[in-house]
């Protein structure tokens, strides 16, 4: 029980790091896939959980819930929808997430606000087994196409960017992660609706708090993954290109703003901070526009002088 409860908190110590490092770098950072922020989150939600077992506390308090285990259908989710956006680098479809996301919210709260009596609960594994089944089975069989398609099937001869086998590797032990995951929750509504009673395997969830601490540890070794591929020119077939001349991208964690040092800049900043939203709407204005493509001697003085900005 000790170690369940060791590995637990590490996991979840851990995964309070790494969003609060998305969160403060995303900004700065637009590459990041914010999906991959969604998977931590969820899966943080789940440590605490976890916790009410090995404590005992779902022995000693009947009320704790139980049904958190559903969250892993908004993982598969989120799972291909950040395998989407790192191999072909679009916009989010949003109506592909939010309305997929209905699907998990609306069994979660059915599983939590059930009555607890032996009927409903034939009657709630009836409906979870076939839902969370089928949920599960089509985003882990999109996130296998896409991936097949769009990375396996794929060579360095083909495509020039820096981080391709680092990216191949870890999308592919995300798969495998996700796919083991997926049998595990499977297995154990299977099992519920066959036999009528809880699932609950502690050991199971230990390797799962595990599991994702090898996760998390990558994330610090290789902060540039959450770059995803950044494709630079697409080759003909049978073209060789020199992967050592393509520049990777120069990530490094932030926790805290970069100090100042200059004395000019500490005062240039009191002068400037309280106008920097003004200074970049006036940039991207029109009149901005306008003054840059049809003046052809402009330059940084005039214009300075034209939008008042110094």
């Amino acid at each position: 029980m000790l170690f369940n409860v060791i590995i637990h908190s590490i996991s979840m110590l851990m995964a309070v790091i790494v969003t609060f490092l998305l969160l403060m770098n995303i900004r700065r950072n637009p590459y990041i896939n914010v999906f991959i922020l969604l998977i931590v989150i969820s899966n943080l939600i789940r440590i605490p959980f976890y916790l009410t077992y090995s404590l005992g506390w779902q022995n000693m308090f009947t009320d704790v819930p139980k049904p958190f285990n559903i969250l892993f259908l908004a993982n598969t989710l989120f799972f291909y929808q950040y395998v989407r956006l790192m191999l072909h680098n679009s916009r989010v479809d949003y109506r592909a997430l939010i309305i997929p996301m209905i699907i998990p919210i609306v069994l979660f709260l059915i599983n939590l606000l059930m009555p607890k009596d032996s009927l409903y609960q034939i009657i709630l594994r009836g409906i979870n087994f076939p839902v969370v089944v089928s949920f599960v089975l089509f985003y882990v069989y999109l996130s296998f196409k896409e991936l097949r398609i769009g990375l396996w099937g794929k060579t360095t001869k083909e495509f020039r960017f820096s981080n391709f086998k680092l990216i191949r590797n870890w999308l592919t032990a995300l798969f495998v992660l996700f796919v083991l995951l997926a049998i595990r929750l499977l297995g154990s509504y299977t099992y519920e609706l066959m036999t009528q009673k809880m699932f609950v395997n502690i050991a199971f969830q230990s390797v799962h708090s595990m599991l994702w601490i090898i996760v998390y540890l990558v994330f610090f070794i290789n902060p540039e993954i959450l770059y995803g591929l950044q494709r630079l020119q697409i080759l003909p077939n049978g073209m060789s290109t020199d992967l050592d001349q393509i520049i990777k991208p120069d990530f490094k964690w932030r926790s805290l703003p970069k100090p100042i040092k200059n004395k000019m800049d500490v005062q240039l900043s009191v002068k400037m901070d309280h106008r920097i939203n003004e200074i970049i709407k006036k940039l991207e204005s029109k009149t901005s526009l306008r003054i840059i493509v049809k003046d052809p001697n402009i330059n940084l003085d005039s214009l300075s002088e034209k939008l008042n900005i110094p």
